[in-house]
């Protein structure tokens, strides 16, 4: 269970850190258009956890065998080396 909770955090720390925008104004329609464009981004092809530090933690190990895939309708899913998928939402 520890490990699925740690993927759903990591799941939700990429979405905060690819949607985390400076603090000037800025048009609402432009910040629109970058967010649709991240979301395009993240579901291009899969992605593969390198580092995940918190707290000065070093949890890497616990998702290094793991590849996400952001899918449409805010689905992700986790694949392990065994070929288990796990999903959740981002």
């Amino acid at each position: 269970m520890k490990v699925k909770k740690n993927i759903m955090l990591l799941a939700v720390l990429l979405i905060g850190a690819l949607t985390f925008q400076s603090c000037s104004k800025s048009n609402k329609s432009d910040t629109n258009t970058v967010t649709e464009q991240l979301k395009n981004n993240l579901q291009q092809g899969t992605w593969k956890v390198t580092s995940f530090v918190k707290e000065g933690i070093d949890s890497t190990i616990y998702l290094f065998n793991y590849n996400f895939s952001f899918e449409a309708n805010n689905i992700v899913l986790c694949r392990d080396t065994a070929n288990n998928i796990y999903n959740g939402t981002w």
